[in-house]
């Protein structure tokens, strides 16, 4: 079983959704993808669909009109589901769709780094994973994210040797 289900809002979305999900492959993280826009299958189709999920962490990916992770919390409120809803925007306009919410609609996000979208993705993908070992009590994903972080820090030591003797 999945622990995690990342939706796309498109097919367009599906190369940021490769970093993410290289992430979670080599941190054992179980997920599955979906491509459901909350536009192009509005009503009942959408809402069918977010009813029918099982896992417990959901995150969508996305930008541009980005109304398919509140749309989503609200349909599964309304439905007796109290579940974390994710959205990782990939522009300013899906950042901003997120921010700016009505009460009661909250919904996590790691934000939108600027700079570089990859940081953003690296850092969701992370921060998710880290959830899901949480939530899940999973070891392996604990110890994964050790791994990556060690491999991450030794690959940094070497870098500022180079600069800073």
């Amino acid at each position: 079983m999945s622990q995690v289900r990342l939706i796309l809002g498109s097919t367009t979305d599906e190369d940021k959704a490769i970093k993410i999900t290289e992430i979670w492959n080599e941190l054992e993280v179980h997920y599955q993808t979906s491509v459901a826009s909350c536009h192009w299958h509005s009503g009942d189709g959408f809402a069918e669909f977010v009813k029918s999920l099982k896992e417990e962490i959901i995150v969508f990916l996305g930008g541009m009109s980005f109304q398919a992770p509140d749309i989503a919390k609200s349909i599964l409120k309304n439905s007796g589901k109290f579940l974390p809803v994710i959205g990782i925007p990939t522009d300013e306009a899906a950042r901003s769709a997120i921010e700016d919410l009505p009460k009661g609609t909250g919904i996590l996000t790691t934000g939108l780094n600027q700079i570089s979208l990859s940081h953003s993705l690296e850092n969701a993908a992370l921060t998710i994973a880290e959830l899901v070992a949480l939530v899940y009590r999973d070891d392996r994903i604990y110890a994964n994210l050790k791994n990556y972080h060690r491999e991450q820090k030794e690959g940094d030591k070497k870098i500022e040797s180079d600069f800073f003797p």
